[in-house]
């Protein structure tokens, strides 16, 4: 290969790997190992991966027409009590993130209570793609108490098995698979254990997304 030739492919290549760098510098970031432990931080119908920069980002894996959206805004929220005033607002308000200074406070917290519950009535039924409760990420998440160990979670008042969802203690994080039926109520409980003075549920956000919009 002549030297001419040998520098226009130089060229090409470094042509290409910039063109490359500029497509991945437009994608949204995403984190790749809460993905690949089951937590969604990329929009339905995009997938995590590392970018030629070496940054996580979102790529296309669906046709956009199949993103979701989240409906939590358009919906009420009934709570068994309540001890946070606004806190029920900042947990519909809120968008779910990796990042956990995007919350904004306070979190909603009910008293101390047997069956403290949120139930949610969306204002059409829905498919529900995916659903995530965040609860408190300070010193208090470890109090059994006050984190989201234990839930029950049911839709349209059919309990869910265990299966349907998971607990990350070392974030407080509930992940919720989605269900194949149309779902209009949604409700949290937290049953108290026996021989346990204190019992409360504390979300501070929770994000529910709809997978074929609705119905």
């Amino acid at each position: 290969m002549s030297i001419s030739y040998r520098c226009l492919f130089i060229q090409s290549l470094i042509l290409c790997f910039s063109i490359v760098q500029v497509y991945s510098s437009c994608k949204q970031r995403c984190k790749l190992g809460l993905e690949r432990i089951g937590y969604q931080t990329c929009p339905f119908g995009t997938g995590c991966k590392e970018s030629k920069s070496g940054v996580d980002r979102c790529y296309e894996t669906l046709p956009a027409t199949k993103v979701p959206y989240s409906v939590l805004k358009e919906s009420t929220i009934t709570v068994s009590s309540t001890l946070t005033y606004g806190g029920v607002t900042n947990v519909k308000e809120n968008i779910f993130s990796a990042d956990i200074s995007e919350i904004r406070y306070p979190c909603f917290h009910s008293l101390s209570e047997e069956f403290p519950f949120v139930e949610v009535q969306l204002t059409k039924p829905i498919v529900v793609d995916s659903m995530y409760l965040r609860g408190r990420f300070d010193g208090q998440m470890f109090q059994v108490p006050k984190n989201l160990k234990n839930l029950e979670i049911a839709f349209n008042g059919i309990k869910l098995p265990q299966s349907a969802y998971s607990f990350d203690a070392s974030k407080n994080i509930v992940a919720v698979k989605g269900s194949q039926l149309e779902v209009k109520n949604v409700k949290i409980t937290r049953p108290k254990p026996p021989n346990v003075p204190e019992w409360f549920i504390t979300i501070c956000d929770m994000e529910i997304y709809a997978s074929g919009g609705f119905t």
